[in-house]
């Protein structure tokens, strides 16, 4: 069972990972195949495109924008600017809420 989630979209990995634990947001199947792939490869989801990630999920690039608009983003720039800040946490890099 998959469903849209009806909140805004996460701000942070961590707020999307505790969304899916709590079960907030539910994605099942394929969905959930892909989504799994981006929380445990952050660099890839946030440097290949729609259509990397879906081909090596072995999805469609339509099942990625289907993803984008399931988790409540409008693009799927949006979705990786989510993994892209996770990147940066990660290396110890200024977030770009923070820098400016």
């Amino acid at each position: 069972m998959t469903f849209k989630y009806e909140g805004q979209p996460p701000k942070s990995v961590a707020e999307l990972k505790s969304l899916i634990a709590s079960g907030k947001i539910i994605l099942s199947g394929k969905l959930g195949v892909m989504a799994r792939a981006m929380l445990e490869q952050p660099g890839c989801a946030a440097f290949d495109s729609a259509g990397s990630i879906a081909h090596g999920c072995g999805v469609s690039q339509s099942m990625a924008l289907r993803l984008t608009r399931l988790l409540g983003f409008r693009s799927y720039q949006d979705l990786r600017r989510l993994f892209l800040e996770e990147v940066k946490l990660r290396f110890g890099l200024e977030p770009e809420s923070m820098s400016a």
